[in-house]
């Protein structure tokens, strides 16, 4: 036994002398990995914090997005119809100067066609005349004064 003590006393005299020489080197390395350690979690803490507010602000917008959307399809609807009705409108108003411009130019026509059947007409019915007073008043000179009077009147 006792050849196990004086190793045991070396090596407990080994011991306290590396715990007086490295105490404090190694407390004090222990003390600065304790502080990298803490600064380190302390970082990775607020860059957690910050990652967190900016997801909660894309889940906002996200959710602004959505109702964004809605009223933006409502104001085009709105607008659409708004154009629809101006169309139809504007359909309406031209269709109606359209009718009226229709309803002039058909009445210069047929106020046209009734002129020209009155003078086809009556260019006939001055021949059928002249046809009669001639065969009726073969000699008289007033008879072609007078249908030259009546010609100019028709025309």
């Amino acid at each position: 036994m006792y050849s196990l003590l004086i190793p045991a006393f070396n090596f407990s005299l080994f011991l306290i002398f590396l715990i007086f020489k490295f105490r404090s080197p190694v407390r004090s390395w222990i003390f600065h990995r304790h502080q990298y350690i803490r600064d380190e979690i302390q970082l990775v803490q607020s860059h957690l914090r910050e990652a967190q507010k900016e997801y909660e602000e894309v889940v906002s917008r996200l959710k602004g997005i959505d109702g964004e959307l809605v009223l933006m399809r409502d104001q085009v609807k709105k607008e659409i119809t708004d154009f629809e009705q101006t169309c139809v409108k504007e359909a309406h108003r031209r269709c109606s100067f359209l009718m009226s411009d229709a309803k002039n130019a058909v009445d210069r026509l047929f106020f046209g066609l009734r002129v020209e059947l009155s003078r086809e007409y009556g260019m006939e019915v001055l021949g059928r005349a002249e046809v009669m007073f001639e065969e009726n008043h073969a000699g008289l000179r007033t008879t072609d004064r007078f249908l030259e009077q009546i010609r100019e009147v028709a025309l």
